[in-house]
């Protein structure tokens, strides 16, 4: 394996466009696990999208490449929260990590926070955080080795 972490750039669209399908049909048999209602229509993740997201300075998008061939990608971003209207919180969070199945469980997920946490080092947060669908317990329990605590539990209800 010849494995390859980089920012990621208007070039990467067509590669990302393809592996974003992918990724939404992963997301979608998680879905199932946890309850069928749960299918939405997701919006569409367009160039323009895209584009506009490279350029934003809080958002960090990035592309893992095997042997020259996207095989994932990844995004962070920063934000600030204010508690009570004086406190504020910065606040970091990987939003988004996808492997090709095939590449999942051979550290490249540690390759990435770590490609993460030096930016986030950069960027002052206070807390880092992320989420994962409880259905998904190969990344809860990748998150929980990189020193994630379960925080907050988000329940979901069709309405």
């Amino acid at each position: 394996m010849d494995i390859k972490i980089r920012k990621a750039t208007i070039k990467d669209w067509p590669a990302i466009e393809r592996l974003s399908r992918e990724y939404r049909n992963f997301n979608l048999k998680i879905i199932n696990k946890i309850d069928r209602s749960f299918r939405v229509v997701e919006a569409a993740f367009d160039k323009k999208a895209f584009m506009k997201l490279l350029r934003k300075k809080n958002k960090y998008y990035i592309v893992v490449f095997n042997d020259g061939k996207m095989v994932g990608f990844a995004l962070a971003r920063v934000y600030d929260w204010k508690a009570n209207n004086r406190l504020k919180i910065r606040f970091g969070e990987l939003s988004e990590i996808f492997l090709i199945k095939k590449y999942r469980g051979r550290g490249i997920a540690d390759m990435i926070f770590k490609e993460f946490y030096g930016w986030f080092k950069i960027k002052e947060i206070d807390f880092l955080r992320i989420r994962a669908m409880t259905a998904n317990k190969h990344a809860i329990n990748v998150y929980k080795r990189w020193g994630f605590k379960p925080w907050v539990l988000s329940m979901c209800k069709k309405f």
